[in-house]
């Protein structure tokens, strides 16, 4: 199907250019120097400790757009940042390589690697110009392990009397990288490695989006629908149950005691995934905006999924060329995601089995269970209008458990504060 959406859109393309007489190419670019540093020596959010990082937050971006003519154009965008696939790399990357056609003002297709309309920010994710939070809270924008798609969409506009409302609808398929991170060492039992594991994994999503715009406030809904399974076809674990222990001998397998242990006997080969998502940005006057988004990652066949809930609120106010603002957010998975991560948690094989305790650490640590929230205070300053500065402090509260810490060998992290500050500069041309 990729093979087939690339072939398709370059024979779209091909013809449509040598007919143009005379295209309009224009260039930009767009980056972020971004510098993060924690007071905890374990990381967060992938890069964030006490050593301070540029990685978390930095990315340097081009895009060109070409107009062919009044209907068609062509976009394309590619972005240098750490790479996806390990915590070590930086890659460049394809972000955007799409044809537009415009039949009229209220209609729009596209063809080709599309952003997903998934947040309110999800065309600007990486222009950090374009919004004067020093981050977007991650409790929301790491919702979907994916922005980016192989596919189409088709948006209709309609402008009556009280504003404008745009309805977009789209299907797509896109690879990604899932992470999880591993405290031990299992190797020898048939596990992971301790440390980052990436696993490969495809998705097939589609989804229709709502959005109003009435003056400078915007509002926004959506509903998705994805199916993600794992690239080599390997089944994915619904849910764990405590189980018999078994253990090879020459003679076959060998029952151990009356030891049990937390096995996957529920296994399918893929995961369906609903998400709905809300959000606004609202001119409230006196130069104060309110910007607040909730999104909601329902997977209901699954015990072990990232099943949650997530959102945030931001109030800010634009004073000249300054920009403060406070926000709180929060993420929580859903109860059945909790309750087998604590059971899993707390359990110890007892008795000649339990070596095999470091199996059971390597399925709590592969299930992504958030119980969590954020405080954050920050500050943007408008250089010129092409540039800004941004500056914030984020006190992160973990209450049970966060699948966003690279948890240490011991025992998983909770009930702690994970103090957060941060610094960029921001640029387009």
């Amino acid at each position: 199907m990729k093979s087939y959406l690339i072939a398709l859109m370059l024979a779209l393309v091909f013809p449509i250019v040598q007919a143009a007489h005379a295209a309009e190419v224009s260039l930009s670019g767009f980056g972020t120097v971004g510098y993060a540093i924690s007071d905890k020596e374990y990381d967060y959010q992938r890069f964030i400790n006490d050593n301070g990082t540029l990685k978390r937050d930095t990315v340097m971006g081009v895009q060109a757009d070409v107009k062919i003519n009044e209907q068609f154009r062509i976009t394309l965008q590619g972005k240098l940042a750490p790479s996806e696939k390990n915590d070590t790399d930086w890659v460049p990357d394809i972000s955007w390589a799409f044809l537009s056609y415009r039949p009229s003002n209220d209609w729009l297709f596209r063809l080709g690697k599309l952003r997903v309309p998934m947040y309110l920010n999800s065309e600007n994710v990486d222009v950090g110009v374009t919004h004067d939070m020093a981050r977007l809270p991650a409790e929301m924008y790491l919702l979907s392990p994916i922005n980016d798609m192989l596919g189409i969409s088709v948006s209709k506009t309609w402008s009556p009397a009280i504003g404008e409302f745009m309805l977009e609808s789209y299907w797509g398929k896109a690879p990604f990288y899932w992470r999880v991170y591993m405290r031990d060492d299992a190797t020898m039992l048939g596990g992971m490695t301790q440390g980052a594991n990436f696993w490969p994994m495809d998705m097939e999503s589609t989804g229709m989006v709502m959005t109003f715009q009435r003056n400078s406030s915007i509002f926004r809904a959506g509903i998705h629908y994805a199916i993600a399974q794992m690239k080599d076809g390997s089944p994915l674990n619904e849910r764990y149950t405590l189980q018999p222990v078994y253990l090879p001998t020459p003679a076959g397998l060998m029952r151990v005691g009356d030891a049990y242990q937390y096995d996957t006997p529920n296994l399918s080969h893929s995961i369906r995934n609903i998400v709905y998502v809300l959000g606004c940005d609202i001119d409230l006057g006196l130069d104060f905006r309110l910007l607040a988004e909730y999104g909601r990652r329902s997977i209901p066949d699954f015990d072990g999924a990232p099943d949650s809930q997530g959102g945030y609120v931001a109030l800010l106010r634009k004073m000249g060329k300054w920009t403060p603002y406070i926000s709180v957010s929060r993420l929580l998975s859903a109860e059945k995601v909790r309750s087998m991560f604590e059971s899993i948690n707390s359990y110890q094989i007892q008795g000649p089995a339990d070596f095999l305790n470091v199996t059971q650490h390597q399925l709590v640590d592969s299930i992504n269970a958030y119980d969590q929230y954020t405080w954050a205070v920050g500050l943007s300053y408008h250089l010129t209008p092409k540039q800004k500065i941004k500056a914030e402090w984020a006190q992160n509260r973990i209450k049970d458990m966060s699948a966003l810490i690279d948890n240490p060998p011991g025992a998983r992290i909770s009930d702690t504060d994970i103090n957060v500050f941060s610094i960029s500069y921001n640029f387009v041309f």
